[in-house]
């Protein structure tokens, strides 16, 4: 397999004149690059604003117990949904 590397203005001009031969891959990485909060860090201010206020064992009993935060296989949605209201399509435009 040929491996080809592009400089910037001969990528531009190739993808302009081939319309529909080219197709991004865009990870996650660009949004962090561009200043979106990662899964992670999103994470670590939930768990910050969840602290606040308790002592050391009501936070662990929250998030080991009600949360299972450490599980990675707990869902960043499942979570959120255990602390918060859903967000309804009318509680955001009401009629």
């Amino acid at each position: 397999m040929l491996v080809r590397i592009f400089q910037e203005n001969e990528a531009i001009r190739l993808i302009a004149q081939s319309h529909g031969r080219f197709l991004p891959y865009v990870g996650a990485g660009v949004s962090a690059e561009s200043g979106v909060k990662t899964a992670p860090a999103i994470c670590d201010d939930i768990r910050v604003r969840l602290a606040a206020g308790l002592s050391e064992a009501e936070v662990k009993e929250l998030l080991d117990t009600r949360l299972e935060w450490d599980n990675a296989a707990t869902p960043l949605l499942q979570v959120h949904s255990k602390l918060w209201k859903p967000i309804t399509s009318s509680s955001v435009f009401p009629a």
